[in-house]
């Protein structure tokens, strides 16, 4: 509970802070202490044992903490002194919440048996302060020439037979893409088999609505909830574009002469005759696992889905949201970079260009690396 109050507060005050403001808290060095501990109880790391920082990014502005440095009896004693008053929230004094419970009878107790504990407890967050800070640079180093993209990190063989290293970038860069610290047993173990995975492995890690798949020595980050599949649906008659759901985007037709993949569509109205009778409306568009038809007569050769799908490095639980184009219960293009011969000629014919344009970053990330492969076997083949 304390955790969903502590998001939900900070999603709030969110969405009121723009770029030139900041939120200012009280909190203070025991409350820096208690973070400690509790961290420390969850099998945290060095991130969670660095406890807070003294200032972090929130949304477009700042979350800055300005009395770090001052105990709660020190707060306390200027608040009396200057006769200012404030507020005790009553719900600090539930016991069956853990810092609660931390506060009121933990430390104490350390209290008695090491004066000043608080004062240990800071000196040792400010070592992990310290080498956290070293570390991060060692892991910013690692992901500039691992990532791929913003959410897929390639693995090495530097990475995978060094687990301390794998363990320190997956903290590092999974931190910065705004998620939550993952608990050291369960990073631990992933590392374990990623270490030990074949190729084709399904090896996870899931915390806090996050998730991390192996796929052909690369990692995957994911958020929230499954990218959604492409839906069964056809090309309106006399469109030139449809949409596919929040996550797969759009398919467009568009003039061969718009600049690549930043086209607009054709207006419905054509005044060239051969466009106004392109049979659009013959094609279906569908993901692979409602698809009619599994094979494509691609490069001169039959191709199965499956087997092109994997050859192009898309994970398997992505392959669904790949839209495939159907025309007379034949396939004739797999997202926008694969086409058989006769509806590649018929757009020419037509002086079309069809652009998928995926709004989910991971769909965003295998379309354009599709097309940049593409790209470089047409360079070759122009030797």
């Amino acid at each position: 509970m304390e955790a969903e109050a502590r998001s939900l507060r900070y999603q709030a005050i969110t969405r009121l802070l723009d770029k030139n403001s900041a939120l200012l808290t009280a909190h203070h060095a025991d409350d820096q202490s208690e973070t400690l501990l509790l961290n420390l109880m969850r099998g945290s790391g060095v991130d969670g044992l660095s406890a807070m920082p003294e200032s972090r990014p929130i949304g477009n502005g700042l979350l800055q903490r300005p009395l770090l440095g001052f105990t709660n009896d020190h707060l306390l004693q200027y608040l009396q002194q200057n006769h200012i008053e404030w507020i005790d929230d009553p719900s600090n004094q539930m016991l069956d919440q853990d810092r609660n419970l931390l506060r009121h009878q933990i430390v104490p107790q350390l209290e008695k048996r090491w004066p000043g504990v608080n004062r240990r407890l800071l000196l040792t967050r400010e070592a992990m302060a310290d080498a956290r800070t070293l570390l991060e640079k060692m892991a910013d180093k690692t992901l500039g020439e691992r990532l791929l993209h913003p959410f897929v990190l390639k693995l090495s063989s530097e990475l995978c037979n060094d687990p301390l290293l794998l363990r320190l970038v997956i903290r590092r860069w999974t931190r910065k893409m705004g998620a939550g610290p993952v608990s050291a047993y369960k990073l631990a173990d992933f590392s374990t088999q990623v270490a030990n995975a074949k190729r084709q492995t399904k090896s996870e890690l899931s915390w806090d609505g996050w998730r991390i798949r192996l796929y052909q020595q690369r990692l995957w980050l994911l958020h929230g909830t499954e990218v959604q599949p492409c839906p069964s649906v056809k090309l309106p008659a006399g469109k030139f574009e449809v949409y596919l759901g929040r996550d797969v985007g759009r398919l467009v037709f568009s003039s061969h002469h718009s600049k690549p993949r930043e086209s607009t569509p054709l207006p419905t109205r054509q005044s060239n005759d051969g466009l106004r009778q392109w049979p659009g409306a013959q094609i279906s568009i569908s993901g692979r696992q409602r698809a009619v038809a599994s094979i494509i007569r691609h490069a001169g050769m039959h191709k199965k889905i499956k087997k092109l799908l994997q050859a192009a490095g898309i994970p398997p639980w992505l392959r669904n949201c790949i839209p495939l184009c159907q025309k007379q219960g034949a396939l004739v293009a797999v997202g926008d970079w694969c086409y058989e011969p006769s509806f590649e000629t018929d757009l020419k014919q037509h002086d079309l260009v069809m652009h998928w344009q995926p709004e989910h970053p991971l769909l965003e990330f295998i379309a354009s690396e599709q097309h940049a492969s593409q790209d470089r076997q047409q360079h070759r083949a122009g030797y």
